[in-house]
């Protein structure tokens, strides 16, 4: 998919580039939060609206001074020129439906979703569907919350931005816009080829952590006396484990969802993963050292080609 030229703009451009009038951010989380905190430490937008189904959130997100005011959803949405949909993918469908009725002429829609290609086909449903372009920001932090939030999440960080069929492309180029604004690098994609790319880098990892998590707490509990086996490994582990299995830490129901709206890839993702890992077991059963080493020195080389 050709991109239209965003990435090329120097970062010191952006914040002339993205003056974004009123924002709303339907869901004031981590990354609602983040954003909005971002948008009002630059003076991206002339106000920044805040809505979220929980009252206390809302609160601690206007003292955070991650918006400048709450509102409730209609009020939010028919003042705002940019609406930030920072929800969990499976409520998309039904908010598209709450939103479209409100919305602004000319008004741009995302959200900051790590799926597409549902998002994209639920977002038919608003009048305009050409009003919506996917957004995906590859940030974030095991915490969820607004008291997790951080204004410079998004700094260097890669941003998709997956138009749908019919979207305009001013309103592409405003998506692109808000990231870089924000300090993230816009990435143009197809919502089939971010998802499958999300599965790889993001999904599949987090799935990985989760599991590495619990082989390592039961292997540990069977290790000493009742009781004394993960206290010992809390004791003994340094930071390998830490870092291996930080993404544990992170909200199961999100990533419940997010696993199954993108399953279809994801699944392939796992099949290569028990395939690699049954190498190693195989290796190790024969005690065949050369093997050993191949295959680790295949993940090296891996390793480097993903990060030089």
């Amino acid at each position: 998919m050709e991109e239209p030229g965003f990435r090329d703009r120097a970062d010191s451009e952006a914040p002339a580039l993205a003056r974004f009038g009123t924002v709303a951010i339907i869901g004031v989380g981590l990354m609602g939060g983040s954003l909005g905190m971002a948008l009002s430490r630059r003076g991206l937008a002339s106000r920044v609206l805040g809505c979220d189904h929980d009252p206390s959130s809302l609160q601690a997100a206007v003292r955070r001074g991650a918006v400048d005011e709450g509102r409730p959803l209609e009020a939010a949405v028919s003042a705002a020129d940019l609406v930030v949909l920072a929800v969990p993918v499976p409520a998309l469908p039904r908010l598209f439906g709450l939103i479209g009725p409100h919305l602004k002429e000319g008004a741009v829609v995302t959200d900051l979703g790590s799926v597409k290609r549902p998002v994209l086909e639920a977002a038919q449903a608003l009048p305009y569907p050409e009003q919506f372009v996917g957004g995906h920001p590859l940030a974030g932090r095991e915490r969820a919350g607004v008291a997790a939030a951080d204004g410079d999440l998004f700094l260097g960080r890669a941003w998709a931005v997956v138009p749908g069929p019919s979207s305009r492309p001013d309103a592409v180029e405003m998506v692109a816009h808000l990231a870089q604004a924000v300090g993230a690098d816009p990435v143009l994609l197809g919502p089939d080829e971010h998802d499958c790319l999300a599965a790889e880098i993001s999904h599949l990892p987090q799935l990985a952590a989760y599991a590495l998590a619990a082989a390592v707490a039961r292997g540990a509990s069977g290790t000493a006396a009742a009781g004394r086996g993960l206290n010992m490994a809390r004791r003994l582990a340094g930071p390998g484990l830490h870092d291996t299995t930080r993404l544990a830490a992170s909200p199961a129901g999100l990533w419940r969802d997010l696993a199954l709206a993108n399953r279809d890839h994801l699944v392939e993702g796992l099949k290569r993963l028990q395939s690699e890992l049954a190498e190693v077991s195989r290796a190790l059963e024969a005690g065949d050292g050369e093997a050993l080493e191949g295959l680790f020195q295949q993940a090296q080389a891996a390793r480097l080609a993903l990060f030089p």
